[in-house]
């Protein structure tokens, strides 16, 4: 019979955030395989994905996610925003935070900043 995990309700979301930034990423991704969530061969990152900045360490806290066309105009249902909702969006989201996005053009025309 399995034990059920002790959940420790003192904690806040700080401190679980300290706590993972303490485990290494391949062994949270190795955790989280076993939940079946997707395919093991989707998500996995290329070599073009490294740290800009290795020297600020280890960054943990909640993504802030959003996709980018620079090269296509807007498909029915999507819209133009502007930089500064943007940074509205990431001012609301929950922190510690980064903001992760996806250039969908083909090939990439680095359209992020």
């Amino acid at each position: 019979m399995r034990r059920k995990p002790k959940v420790n309700n003192d904690m806040t979301n700080q401190d679980y955030i300290e706590k993972l930034r303490q485990i290494r990423t391949p062994i949270l991704y190795d955790a989280m395989e076993k939940f079946n969530v997707r395919p093991r061969t989707e998500g996995l990152m290329d070599t073009s994905i490294r740290p800009l900045l290795p020297s600020l360490g280890v960054m943990t806290g909640y993504a802030t996610t959003a996709k980018v066309v620079g090269a296509l105009p807007p498909a029915d249902g999507e819209r133009i925003i502007s930089p500064r909702e943007v940074w509205q969006y990431v001012q609301r989201s929950p922190s510690p935070n980064v903001m992760v996005v996806q250039d969908l053009d083909q090939p990439a025309a680095r359209s992020c900043a």
